[in-house]
C-alpha cells in the first residue's frame, strides 16, 4: 500500500544536493510551497569547512563554537524562517554533508540545533516525507550485545589507564586517558583494537538490558558473531556496544568487533554480511565508533554499516559519526532508552538524552553528546 505524504506542520525537511555551482538546498514544511537556494560553497572549500568542524569536535577544541556557527550560517541559515517552531528537522544529504551531525550546528544566538528540535536524517527525500508512523511493537525480546571477550587487558603501571599510541584508542582528556570505541584505518588495527577494554560498554549493556522485560544479554564469550547472526533475526530492539571499525574506501568492510570462536580471538560481522540478514527490529543501536561512516558512492549515498542494517530490515538505526567516548556513551545510551520507554520516537528520545549531557559541564562539549545520530529507514 502506498504511504501518504506527510503534511505535518511540525516537520521541516532540508535536502542537500551537490552540484557544480555548490549545493542545492531545498526546504519543505507542511503544506507550504517548497523553497530552494544555491549555497555557493563547493569542492575543497566545503570539505575543508566540514573537516575543521569535525576536527574541532574530535579534539574538543574551544573553536568548535565558531566552526559550528560557521556551518550553520552556510547550510541552515538560508532556510531559517522555515524552521521556526518545528518539532523535527529531517536532513537528507549527500557526499561530505553526510559527515555532519546537524544537531551540533549552532545558530547566531548560541543555541545548538539539538536544543531546538530533534534532528533525524534519512537516505532519501521520499522516506523523509512518507507518513509511516511507527512499526508495531512485535512480541519479540530485546537483544543486547555488549563488551565481547576479545583478549582485552589493561596495561599495568599507569594509573591513568593504558595508553595505546593509535589515534582513536585512548584519548587524553583533562590529564587522564579515556577509552573510546574503535577507529577507522588499515585492517591491522583490528588486532590492536581488540586489546582495548571497554568497561563502559559492559555497564551500558547491563543497564540497557534491565530496561526491557525478557531482554537477552550477550556479553563476554557469549557475544559472538554467530550468536548475533542467529538471535538478531528474532528481536524487536537490537543494541550492540563494542568497538566499531570503518574503512571509507571499502564500503562492504566496516564492521563490529565481537568475541571469537575456536582459535580466532575475535569475530567481525561486516556490512557486506549484514546486507544479507533478515531483520525484524524496530530499532538497531550501533553503540560503537564511526558506525555511521562509509564510502560515498555517486547515486547511492553513504554506504556502510548503517545502510546495511536499514537494507536488512531495521526501521530506525542509531549510529555514530566519530570515535565515541566509552564513558559518556554509556551515560547517553542509558538516558536514551529511559526516554524511549516513555513512548516517544527514536529521534525524540535521543534528543532528550543529548540535551541531558549537554546540560552537564563535564559532557557539554559536542564530542560527548553529538556523535550519535538517528537514521530513519522504511516501515
Amino acid at each position: 500500500m502506498a504511504k501518504a505524504v506527510s503534511r505535518d506542520a511540525g516537520l521541516a525537511v532540508l535536502e542537500y544536493t551537490l552540484c557544480d555551482e555548490g549545493v542545492v538546498l531545498v526546504g519543505l514544511r507542511g503544506s507550504r510551497p517548497a523553497q530552494a537556494a544555491i549555497i555557493e560553497q563547493k569542492g575543497d572549500a566545503l570539505w575543508e569547512q566540514i573537516g575543521r568542524f569535525r576536527q574541532a569536535i574530535w579534539e574538543r577544541k574551544p573553536e568548535v563554537t565558531a566552526e559550528a556557527q560557521g556551518l550553520y550560517a552556510t547550510l541552515v541559515a538560508p532556510m531559517e524562517p522555515l524552521l521556526a517552531g518545528a518539532q523535527r528537522l529531517c536532513v537528507v544529504a549527500e557526499g561530505a554533508l553526510q559527515l555532519i551531525p546537524f544537531g551540533a550546528l549552532m545558530d547566531k544566538d548560541g543555541k545548538y540545533l539539538a536544543e531546538r528540535t530533534a534532528v533525524p536524517s534519512t537516505p532519501s527525500l521520499s522516506l523523509a516525507l512518507t507518513s509511516r508512523g511507527s512499526r508495531a511493537k512485535a512480541d519479540l525480546p530485546a537483544l543486547v550485545v555488549a563488551a565481547p571477550e576479545t583478549g582485552a587487558a589493561q596495561v599495568p603501571g599507569d594509573e591513568r589507564g593504558a595508553y595505546i599510541p593509535i589515534r582513536g584508542m585512548y584519548l587524553p582528556i583533562r590529564g587522564a586517558y579515556m577509552p573510546i570505541r574503535g577507529e577507522g584505518g588499515a585492517s591491522d588495527v583490528l588486532t590492536r583494537m581488540a586489546a582495548i577494554p571497554l568497561p563502559g560498554a559492559k555497564a551500558e549493556g547491563e543497564a540497557v538490558a534491565k530496561q526491557f522485560a525478557g531482554a537477552k544479554l550477550l556479553s563476554g564469550q557469549e557475544a559472538t558473531k554467530a550468536a548475533l547472526l542467529e538471535q538478531g533475526k528474532t528481536c524487536d530492539i537490537l543494541h550492540i556496544a563494542t568497538h566499531g571499525y570503518a574503512d571509507p574506501e571499502v564500503p562492504e568492510f566496516p564492521g563490529l568487533l565481537l568475541s571469537g570462536a575456536g582459535d580466532n580471538p575475535y569475530g567481525v560481522p561486516t556490512a557486506e554480511e549484514v546486507y544479507l540478514w533478515d531483520l525484524r527490529a524496530r530499532l538497531v543501536t550501533l553503540s560503537a565508533c564511526q558506525t555511521g561512516m562509509g564510502k560515498t558512492v555517486e547515486g547511492e549515498g553513504l554506504l556502510g554499516l548503517t545502510r546495511a542494517f536499514i537494507y536488512a530490515g531495521a526501521q530506525d538505526v542509531v549510529c555514530s559519526m566519530w570515535p565515541a567516548s566509552d564513558e559518556s556513551t554509556q551515560k547517553l545510551m542509558e538516558r536514551f532508552y529511559a526516554a524511549l520507554q516513555k513512548g516517544v520516537t527514536v529521534e525524540e528520545a535521543l534528543t532528550e538524552a543529548q540535551r541531558s549531557l549537554l546540560a552537564d559541564p563535564a559532557t557539554s562539549h559536542p564530542f560527548h553528546w553529538a556523535a550519535f545520530v538517528p537514521v530513519r529507514g522504511p516501515e
